[in-house]
């Protein structure tokens, strides 16, 4: 602050003040010893009259004292101007100077305080370095921070520029889940329609299936296709399988296993069997213990009615039936089964309706079918066991395809909140389509095994047709004599024993031949 008061009044100082010294002949001590200080501060040595008067006569002299700065002042300078001050301190004091000169007080106090200005400057020079270092440090660090900041910079810009990738997959990957459950959308739609196809037709197939229960049990095998097949068509049908309407594969090779006949007519015959439930017949104590009854009859006693109408009566939680004058307590475990031998039996019309008439005399289609099974027993066993166990392996892959179907329904109805989100849905409906993509492949590779076991079987095909040709020829041997009756048995066991020969396949129809006339001479 003395500085810039000192600065101000030089630059206050008149021309006039100025050139009044500059006139004087001799200057006084006090305004040569205060210019000899302004002098030395500047940097001018010559301390001589001559050399005064011409700084004071330079143009501009009031700005050049006004703008000097101390932080030029060598040491050895203001160490000489101190001395000067200490040794002409009267000089310099502010009352003499002035009295000597308007313009000599102002110099004296620009002297006095640029040399304690220079004297601080001196002391605070180290601070002032430290400072500098400082500063440069602080702008080095500033343009670090600086170069940070614009590397966050552009950091956020690619984070901004990657949430922009983001948001964009993932609005493509919504777009694409959207499409999935639009594609199972489709499917399932196509589902349903399968299924609603299935049950526009289910009343006729039923239909079909409740008239040849009724009226084709008692036919034989070739009137019961003519006749299942005119149906199938007036119905609309394009085909109708009855066997696979009434029961799965699996049932049949059970029933295989168990002795039942592999031709048609034999399962079309347990099919009727087991699908009618009218079959449950009298006799008390079958009836109350739910025993299986076969009674051998021409026609249909009145006592049965109620069992074949199931007329029963409910007696809290159970049921009871009239049988003649008793009621008797009814099993519902309780079967029976009305035989004969009569191939025309007669049956009353009102028994026609509740009683289910299943013909189970050999026909030449059934017989060949029971032959081509013994022939093929015989000379490929492993061909037989292989289409039974493809038959087994084709109806586990079917099972499980049906649970698949039911899992995938059951995911589905108690899946919770958005599906499109649920990952561990789609993860399952993605391993449930897998599955069902591979077991519908092993079905078509179970097909096509299965032609081709049938093309093997084929080749048999030829030898039982002619066996069975050959017993239904011997049957009508009866028309001519009652004497020549032969049963089924006996011809099974001569075809058998055909079989076991070592001739040649050519020769078979020969032996048999032979063999028959031989055992029935």
């Amino acid at each position: 602050p003395l500085v810039n008061e000192a600065k101000l009044a030089v630059g206050n100082i008149k021309p006039e003040s100025l050139s009044e010294i500059r006139s004087l002949r001799m200057p006084p001590d006090i305004i040569r010893d205060i210019l000899e200080g302004v002098l030395r501060l500047m940097g001018i040595f010559d301390t001589s009259w001559v050399s005064m008067k011409s700084f004071l006569a330079k143009r501009g002299v009031r700005e050049d004292i006004a703008t000097f700065d101390a932080r030029n002042i060598p040491k050895q300078i203001r160490e000489s101007v101190e001395e000067l001050l200490a040794k002409n301190k009267a000089s310099f004091d502010p009352k003499n100077a002035k009295r000597a000169s308007t313009a000599a007080a102002p110099l004296a106090a620009w002297v006095k305080a640029n040399v304690q200005y220079s004297y601080v400057l001196e002391r605070i020079q180290p601070l002032e370095t430290e400072q500098t270092g400082l500063e440069r440090n602080l702008r080095k660090i500033e343009e670090r921070k600086q170069k940070l900041e614009d590397l966050l910079n552009s950091v956020g810009q690619k984070v901004a520029e990657l949430r922009d990738k983001f948001q964009a997959r993932t609005s493509e990957a919504a777009k694409l889940e959207a499409e999935v459950a639009k594609a199972q959308e489709t499917v399932k739609a196509a589902e349903v329609s399968e299924i609603a196809d299935e049950l526009s037709t289910l009343p006729r197939r039923a239909q079909l299936a409740a008239a040849f229960i009724t009226y084709l049990s008692a036919a034989p095998e070739d009137q019961r296709k003519a006749s299942l097949d005119a149906w199938t068509k007036s119905a609309g049908l394009e085909k109708f399988d009855l066997r696979r309407f009434l029961c799965s594969e699996s049932e049949q090779l059970i029933w295989k296993s168990e002795g039942l006949p592999s031709d048609d007519l034999s399962i079309e015959n347990a099919l009727v069997i087991l699908q009618d439930a009218n079959f449950i017949n009298a006799l008390e104590l079958a009836v109350r213990f739910g025993k299986t009854l076969i009674i051998q009859m021409d026609g249909v006693e009145p006592v049965l009615y109620p069992l074949l109408r199931r007329d029963l009566i409910a007696q809290g939680p159970r049921y009871a039936v009239q049988i003649g004058d008793k009621i008797i307590d009814y099993n519902e475990e309780f079967l029976l089964f009305l035989s004969t031998r009569n191939p025309n039996p007669y049956i009353p019309p009102d028994a026609a309706s509740i009683v289910t008439e299943v013909n189970f005399t050999i026909t030449r289609s059934g017989l060949r079918g029971q032959l081509l099974a013994l022939t093929i027993q015989h000379e490929k066993p492993d061909l037989e066991e292989q289409k039974t166990k493809l038959l087994q392996q084709e109806e586990d892959k079917k099972i499980q395809l049906a649970k698949l179907e039911e899992t995938l329904l059951e995911t589905l109805a108690t899946s919770q909140g958005n599906i499109l989100e649920n990952k561990d849905l789609i993860e399952s409906l993605n391993q449930t389509k897998a599955s069902s993509a591979l077991i519908q492949e092993s079905l078509v590779e179970f097909h096509r095994l299965q032609i081709s076991l049938d093309q093997e079987r084929d080749a048999y095909l030829p030898l039982a047709e002619s066996a069975s040709k050959m017993y239904f020829i011997i049957s009508d041997l009866s028309k001519i004599n009652n004497m020549y009756r032969f049963s089924l048995a006996s011809f099974l066991r001569l075809f058998q024993r055909a079989l076991q020969s070592e001739l040649v396949q050519d020769s078979w129809v020969e032996f048999i031949v032979k063999e028959l006339a031989v055992g029935y001479a």
